[in-house]
């Protein structure tokens, strides 16, 4: 994926595996560029860009950046990555016939049960859904086993784990990331989008050099000079 600003000269490639940098020095302008790069809405963005997949087409924004606002409070709970979540997880246990009819069996057993027990009442209940395996682990609120004590670089890879398991394929959009994060974290974090193949586009606002060990980069200072790595 290629990513091209109308003011700017150079375009700034995303793929799979590689962390992108757009570093922008001056801080009306960074903050122009977050704007667009976050609004879906074309005709809103005070920047004007283009995004092109690998065949040439124009993409949508929307549709290949995963945003990640705040460090502290990842999309956990995204409705695309909880939904692939549980489709992944019924291919797993559609493809185990001894753990599928495991499943199933303690299900009706459940709903035996609760059957019994309602016989005790004056009415007559019964479940108005048909059993199904993401309608019960929504219920359930099943996710990514994690804690809000765990130390950031540990949750934000732990994240990165996470799209790499259910297979989405969008990149992640990092604002500011290296506030904090030391360098020697990014590079990890970087070895982890490399190790899952996922890729990641950090919007970064300050002069100080973000120097990763395999990172596409495209510096702008304050005199709107262009510097592509």
């Amino acid at each position: 994926m290629k990513l091209s600003f109308a003011g700017l000269e150079h375009i700034l490639e995303v793929v799979p595996g590689r962390v992108s940098i757009l570093q922008i020095e001056p801080v009306v302008l960074f903050s122009r560029v977050c704007q667009s790069v976050l609004e879906n809405d074309p005709a809103r963005r005070l920047e004007s860009f283009t995004l092109w997949g690998n065949d040439g087409k124009e993409v949508s924004s929307r549709n290949v950046f995963l945003p990640v606002f705040n460090p502290f409070d990842l999309p956990w709970r995204d409705r695309a990555l909880m939904a692939a979540l549980y489709e992944k997880v019924g291919i797993l246990i559609r493809d185990d016939d001894a753990l599928r009819h495991k499943i199933e069996a303690a299900h009706w057993e459940f709903e035996h049960l609760i059957a019994d027990l309602s016989l005790t009442m004056n009415g007559s209940y019964s479940f108005g859904l048909e059993w199904d395996v993401s309608q019960s682990l929504k219920a359930y609120s099943f996710g990514v086993d994690r804690s809000d004590s765990d130390m950031l670089l540990d949750n934000v890879i732990r994240f990165v784990e996470f799209v790499h398991d259910v297979g989405c394929e969008k990149a992640l959009l990092f604002v500011n990331l290296d506030n904090y994060l030391t360098r020697n974290e990014l590079i990890e974090l970087e070895a982890q989008l490399f190790f899952h193949n996922i890729a990641a586009l950090m919007l970064v606002q300050g002069s100080d050099a973000l120097a990763l060990r395999n990172a596409k980069k495209l510096y702008v200072d304050q005199e709107f000079l262009e510097y592509a790595s």
